[in-house]
This record gives C-alpha cells, structure tokens and sequence, in this order.
C-alpha cells in the first residue's frame, strides 16, 4: 500500500511552500507541517518591517507578487504567502510540531504533537492555547488549518523535505537572566518600550 501523501514538507515557510506547490504542480500529493502559524518566522518579523529586497525574489509558485511601494512590507508577504497557499489549495498542518521522522526513502512515518499556546490553534470555546481531546478546524479565508488531536499524529510519506529555516534560534550572549520567562529575543515594534 502506498503511503497517502507523496511529500511531506517540514516547514510552511516560502521555501517549503515553493516546494509544495512545485509537488503538487508535477501532480504528487504534498503535505506542509509547522510548529508555528504560515510563515512563522515572517509573522514573528517587525510588524512594519520592510524587505531590503524586491517582490519580484520573494516570489513562489509563478505568482505575481505586487506590492505597493518598491520594498515590500512584512504584511503584504505575509498576505501574498496566503494567496499562494489558497491559490494552489495547499494541505496544511499548522501547530504541530514535529517530534520524530521513522523509516526512510519511499515510507517515511512523521510523528507530530499539537503545539500549545499556538496562535494556529483554537480551544474548544475560540481562545487560543491547548487544544481540547476534540477536532478543531477552523477556516481562514478558505484555508482549512486542522491541528486534529492534543495527540501525536503520524502522517506518512514517500519522500521528506526538511525546511525549517533557522529564526528560532536566536544568538545567546551568555548572560544571567536571558533565559527568564519575560525576556525576549524577538523584536516586534517599539511602541511598548516608549519611556521605559
């Protein structure tokens, strides 16, 4: 029996989203899996970030990326990443994190665990945080995000490719206290920091 998906993806970034669309395009059945949401890293990037880069390299998919100005914002890649996943109907596993990858080339088996205090998913009563021992989906402008059980999930593959990018690891310096609860290694926006 042949496993049910062709593809499995580590990695909803837009380097394992081209891959996916580029599977599913020659006709396999590709699977994208995060820890995060869509394009976790972007999303954890400076709300008003703006790319040193061009719309034309961020590009997945043979689809046009426009943007407004010459740089685009972190927003509209963001948004642009969503079209792409919608325009090509890609099946996503958001909020599961990947624990362990069995077997080899033509039968893989990729285990999972739902993520907590994820903002992919959802409790049964629609706050954010652990999922309930009950399916959740949830739709998001036509992309179905189904982070299934609290459980592990084991989904199987004929090939793997492994896209996690590197932004969860932030560069430590070594210092007393950078491992306390309300440190962070990510820069948002400097609003909240305003006179402090």
């Amino acid at each position: 029996m042949n496993p049910p998906y062709d593809i499995i993806c580590i990695g909803a970034g837009p380097t394992g989203l081209a891959c996916a669309i580029e599977a599913k395009r020659a006709g396999l059945r590709p699977l994208v899996i995060d820890k995060g949401v869509l394009c976790n890293s972007l999303y954890r990037y400076p709300v008003n970030m703006v790319f040193f880069t061009t719309p034309e390299l961020l590009e997945i998919g043979d689809l046009p990326f426009v943007s407004a100005a010459e740089k685009p914002t972190r927003v509209e890649a963001l948004k642009y990443y969503r079209k792409c996943v919608e325009h090509y109907d890609l099946e996503l596993r958001l909020g599961e994190t990947v624990t362990r990858v069995d077997g080899g080339d033509g039968s893989f088996r990729v285990h999972t665990r739902v993520t907590e205090n994820n903002p992919a998913i959802k409790t049964r009563d629609g706050g954010a945080g652990a999922a309930s021992d009950a399916p959740v989906v949830e739709r998001q402008k036509g992309v179905e995000i189904t982070p299934l059980l609290a459980h592990e999930n084991v989904y199987e593959s004929r090939k793997l490719i492994v896209a996690t990018g590197y932004y969860d690891l932030p560069n430590r310096l070594g210092v007393p206290g950078e491992d306390l609860p309300h440190v962070s290694h990510y820069y948002t926006e400097p609003h909240p920091y305003w006179r402090q």
